[in-house]
């Protein structure tokens, strides 16, 4: 008689042996299609505001991050505001599979959105990077800083061995050509305008869709860069949908997790990271999440990049900093860096 296939499952494939007695935080990586750094990767990330410890890590590690947008030598007094130091290029947080894609599609010349600037009396500001603080007095000024920027994220991708994204949100506001700005006009910055701004929340085959074609430009540019892709597991702040943040939350998420399935299932070149898995479910230790019940901790942390990065540097990575200074960075990066974390000021 033949045995049935759940004879041969590995022992991590059952609950009790996986989870209740004890979980392997390393065993979460089977049968990702994630093939781990290594010492010799060099790493483009960007993403949602979970996301932004990304680079700090890896550097601690001694793996090499990718940073082509530095700051001038007039501007390095300034402690915050900048966004030179949070990703591979001055790109900010970006939330959405869409605003991503529409990022590598601007970086190579290929598309330019119509609300390209917001005129305020205090100069220009770049309706997809509304967080920065000093922004250019002049159209031209503009331009150039823009297209600056623009090669820079180019850049980032032509020397990186791997591009990491971190999906953060489904819930996006766009301009009439499709535009996806971060966040809402007239929030962190601009005037909101219904006839010009408009709500969606993207589906699990848009969001697929949208990681599919970021895998094909990326490749354009770089035909050797591996692409992965992981699922930020920190709440909405806020939610469009009339529903409960809770509600909404584990719907988007839902979302985005479903739609990195149906991307791989069409395209096998597309890896995964658990980072999601590993903060959020029954299997996630305690002491992982501040009180607010939506800032990772400096454990937390430890425990998400600890897995990411190769055996022999993730000692090196957690005892960079103390525990202070990563839940000072943590909050920092939610409270100011965070463009999203600005609806809460409306509360």
């Amino acid at each position: 008689m033949n045995q049935h296939p759940y004879h041969a499952i590995p022992r991590y494939s059952r609950w009790k042996q996986g989870v209740g007695e004890g979980l392997d935080r390393r065993e979460l990586l089977a049968g990702l299609n994630f093939r781990g750094l290594t010492r010799s990767d060099r790493v483009f990330s960007a993403g949602s505001c979970f996301a932004s410890h990304v680079g700090a890590y890896l550097e601690r590690s001694g793996i090499t991050y990718v940073r082509t947008e530095r700051r001038p030598i007039p501007l390095a007094g300034f402690t915050d505001g900048l966004g030179y130091e949070t990703f591979s290029a001055r790109f900010g947080n970006i939330y959405t599979s869409r605003q991503f894609l529409q990022l590598l599609l601007r970086s190579t010349g290929q598309w330019a959105p119509i609300e390209d600037r917001w005129r305020t009396p205090v100069g220009l500001v770049d309706p997809f990077r509304p967080g920065l603080k000093y922004v250019p007095a002049s159209d031209d000024e503009f331009d150039a800083v823009t297209k600056s920027h623009l090669s820079a994220t180019r850049a980032a991708i032509e020397a990186a061995t791997v591009v990491i994204f971190t999906l953060g949100l489904t819930e996006a506001w766009h301009a009439n050509d499709g535009a996806v700005f971060p966040v809402c006009p007239g929030t962190v910055a601009g005037d909101f305008d219904p006839s010009r701004h408009h709500f969606t929340n993207l589906t699990v085959g848009e969001v697929a869709s949208d990681l599919r074609q970021a895998r094909s430009e990326i490749s354009r540019v770089n035909p050797t860069a591996r692409f992965v892709v992981t699922v930020s597991p920190v709440p909405l702040i806020a939610t469009a949908t009339g529903k409960h943040a809770a509600v909404a939350s584990l719907e988007s998420k839902s979302v985005l997790r479903a739609a990195v399935v149906e991307a791989q299932r069409q395209d096998h070149d597309i890896e995964y990271f658990p980072s999601y898995e590993l903060l959020m479910g029954w299997q996630t230790p305690p002491g992982c999440w501040e009180r607010d019940m939506r800032t990772v901790t400096k454990f937390g942390l430890d425990y998400v990049m600890s897995t990411l990065l190769p055996d022999e540097s993730s000692s090196a990575a957690q005892g960079g900093a103390s525990e202070t200074d990563v839940a000072a960075l943590s909050m920092l990066v939610t409270q100011i860096e965070c463009e999203e974390a600005q609806y809460e000021k409306f509360a």
